[in-house]
């Protein structure tokens, strides 16, 4: 994915409760995940989940410098719908 194919830009808003159970998942990968797909979404784009996953670790690795493992990013992207993870 090209960045010339983001034209779209998107208006959101993240909430949530302070007693939030992320089952131990980062909710800075959480947030990154929502905000590629809000993007995709907005632009019609279809990315793969292994683009998307790159992706998320570029965000928490080189632009928030977390250093969080790479298979935290997969699981969002590869995890079955109504699944919990645990």
């Amino acid at each position: 994915m090209k960045l010339t194919q983001v034209v779209m830009g998107i208006k959101g808003m993240i909430s949530g409760s302070e007693c939030l159970d992320s089952s131990r998942l980062s909710s800075s990968v959480a947030v990154g995940v929502a905000y590629l797909l809000a993007l995709e979404s907005a632009n019609g784009l279809t990315v793969l989940p292994d683009v998307n996953i790159e992706l998320d670790r570029l965000i928490e690795n080189e632009y928030l410098g977390l250093k969080m493992a790479f298979w935290i990013n997969q699981l969002y992207f590869f995890q079955a719908t109504g699944v919990l993870l645990g």
